[in-house]
Parts: C-alpha cells; structure tokens; sequence
C-alpha cells in the first residue's frame, strides 16, 4: 500500500511560473508538508532541488541515489523536459524527430546534459552511430566520474549488443551497468538493467536465470512501487513464457501486467503489451482478437518507429490473418519482403521473422517459398550460434524450446 501522495498545480504565465505541493499521508489521513512557490521560470532548477529536499525533510529520509541532471540553465533542461517527454510518448512519428531536435538544442546549451545525451544515443539512425555516441558518453563518464551516466551508457550498450546477438558482451555491459547502479542506489534503473539481463539469458536458453532475473526485476519495481515498470516488467516476462511455450503462465502474467496499466506507459511497453494478448489469442484460437490486438502493436511500433519490432509483430499479424481467412495477404506479405530487403530486421528477429514467413507461405500451400524461408530461418539459426564463444551457451542456445522447434521443422523437411 502506498503510505504518502504528493500531489500539487503548475501554473506559468510568460515567464513567471506559480507551483504548489503538498504530501498526504495516508495512514494519519492528514497533509505532512506543503509549500508554495511563485518565481521566474529561470529559478525552476534550485525550485526543483528545493522541492526535492523539502519531501525529503518531511519523510526524514537522506538521498544516497546520485544526482544525475545537472544544469544551471533554465532553457537547456526545458528543452531536455519537452523532448524526453516527446520521445518516450510520441502521438506520430514526427514527434520523434521533434523530440531529438529539442534534446539536441538542450545538449547545444549545455554539453553535460548527459541525460539527453544518452536519449539521442540510443535515437540514431544506425547500430554503428548509435555505438560511436554511446562509447563516447562512456568515455566523458568516466573522466567526469558521473556514474549514473556511466552505468545508463553501459546498459544502452548491453541491448545494442543483444539486438545483435552479441550476447556475451551483453552480459558484461548489463552486469557493469547493474553493479554500478547498485553502487549509487538506484533501483529504477537496476530493474531495468534486470531485464535486458533476463532476455539475453532467454536468448541464450538459460530459462531458469532468464526468469530470475525477471523475477528480480519485479521485486525491485514493486518494491519503489514503479507502477509503470511493473506493466512493462510482467509484459517482458509474459513474452519470455510465451517464447518457452507456457502459454498458461504468459496468460497469468499479462492479466498481472494490466493491473498497472495507466497513461504514464510508454508507447513501446504499450506495444509489447498488445503483442503477448495477440498471440496468447492466436493459442486460444480467437483469430479475430489476435489480428486486432496485434495490429495495435504494430502500429504502435511504427510510430515510434521502431523497424525491427514493426516487421517482426506486423509478420505475426499477417499470421494472424490468414488463420482468420481474413481476405487475401499477397500486398502485405509484398511489404515485409520490402522490409527486409531495407535492413528494417535485425539478427534478433531474423529466425522468428523467418519462421513466421514459413508457417504462411506453408499455409497458402506455396511448398517452395515455405522452404526457402525455413532455409533461411536454419541458416540465420546456425549463423547466430556461431557468435557465441562458450560451448555451454551454444548447446543451451540450440536446445530452447522455441530455437529447437524451428530447427526440429527444418530437419523434417529435408529427410530426403
């Protein structure tokens, strides 16, 4: 249960801004500190840290989480406020391109808004863009000795890795970011440092650390009541169950997801979230909600214009479709195909992508695309298990549920 609220009104007028705060506690049901401030709007960062430091009195609590927004100018953190917002909850895809413009003008005012800094990182157009900024910010962390900055840069860097199939330098990048968080306390973003570790290990076909890690990532949100982490933490791991085939733990855990959802989600968790009820209704056979409920993810995942994402759902989606005997896919199946010719997919998603095409074009009775794609879906399998260095991680790779299944689909096609 939650012990106190803080709850308050904004108002600004040019450049003068009134705010007022107060902090209900719940449990002696009456209000414990209040305050009011009526300032320019060049004072909203030491209002900021007065307001912080005046809950914190009222709780007697002393912050030990590093302080990692630092800046003295007004203009530069509104134009960081205004695009952090814009990017984490787009209503199109222009607003993405806003909200990089805005980030970058904040980062023009002031070079140490690292935090935008690593916003507009994980933003670029390309793998190896996004890699250059994020070693760059490592590398300023490191001499500037921010460590909230550091670990961030290290978890940007262990799901770039992942998104590649990198996953043993993921490991690595996922743990120095969680060690470090745990260093300056900061749970938030631990938990999601958690989670990045759970789906590298589920990559690999380490169930059992793969839901730990989940499960620990759950603990943490509920436990600084991150209600917003904990719709996005039981949707990952509703995912991980459906990737294992346990398809009555993935339905617990989404109806667990729901109950945190609210309009604070971000647009991508929102996604993922319509996604796993798509394809727990594709298991039951509700054909029409599976291509409803997934349609919604992609579209979702095209607004924030997340490509991979976008052609991986929108393939489940065509699925979906055609399990329905909804009308006829040829211009859609033409769009993937041009999707992937564009390097929209990344190695992560190429077997499923690929196996997905499979089961389709095996469907419409087309024997010899519906080989070339489990064809494909082998060889990206195999190319992908060649990255990998420890033969324990390999072997367990290779026998997960969902990695196995493809390649138990591709032996029986080619006994002959």
């Amino acid at each position: 249960l939650v012990r106190y609220i803080a709850q308050g009104t904004l108002w600004k007028m040019d450049d003068m801004f009134q705010l007022s705060v107060e902090l209900y506690d719940t449990k002696d049901k009456k209000v414990v500190w209040s305050d009011r401030w009526q300032e320019k709007w060049d004072n909203l960062i030491s209002i900021k840290a007065n307001l912080s430091d005046g809950l914190l009195k009222a709780l007697d609590t002393i912050p030990i989480v590093e302080k990692h927004i630092e800046t003295e100018n007004t203009t530069a953190y509104e134009y960081y406020l205004k695009g952090k917002h814009k990017f984490y909850y787009p209503d199109n895809k222009e607003d993405r391109v806003v909200a990089i413009g805005l980030l970058n003008k904040a980062i023009a005012l002031d070079a140490n808004l690292f935090e935008a800094k690593c916003i507009v990182a994980d933003a670029q157009p390309t793998i190896e863009k996004q890699f250059n900024m994020i070693k760059s910010n490592i590398k300023e962390a490191k001499r500037l000795g921010n460590k909230y900055v550091l670990a961030r840069s290290y978890n940007s860097e262990g799901w770039k890795y992942w998104t590649l199939s990198r996953n043993e330098l993921a490991i690595t990048s996922f743990k120095k970011a969680i060690e470090i968080y745990e260093e300056i306390n900061n749970k938030h973003e631990k938990s999601i440092a958690l989670t990045g570790l759970g789906y590298v290990y589920s990559f690999l076909g380490l169930s059992e650390d793969s839901i730990n890690s989940f499960f620990e990532s759950i603990k943490i949100a509920e436990e600084i009541g991150d209600k917003n982490g904990l719709f996005y933490r039981y949707t990952d791991l509703a995912l991980i169950y459906i990737f294992q085939d346990e398809f009555k733990d993935a339905i617990q855990t989404w109806e667990n997801s729901n109950n945190y959802s609210d309009p604070s989600n971000t647009k991508m968790g929102i996604a993922l979230n319509y996604y796993v009820k798509g394809r727990i209704d594709l298991w039951k056979g509700d054909y029409r909600s599976s291509v409803s409920n997934i349609k919604e993810a992609y579209e979702l995942f095209d607004i924030i214009n997340d490509k991979t994402n976008y052609v991986w759902t929108f393939s489940w989606y065509v699925l979906a479709r055609i399990m329905k005997e909804d009308g006829n896919v040829i211009d859609d199946l033409n769009l993937i195909h041009k999707r992937i010719e564009e390097g929209w997919v990344l190695d992560i998603d190429y077997p499923d992508v690929y196996y997905t095409l499979y089961k389709i074009y095996k469907i419409l009775e087309d024997s010899k695309k519906s080989q070339s794609f489990l064809d494909l879906c082998y060889k990206k399998i195999n190319q992908l298990s060649e990255r990998i260095e420890k033969t324990e991680y390999k072997k367990s790779y290779l026998e997960s549920k969902w990695i196995s299944m493809m390649i138990s689909d591709w032996e029986a096609n080619n006994k002959n």
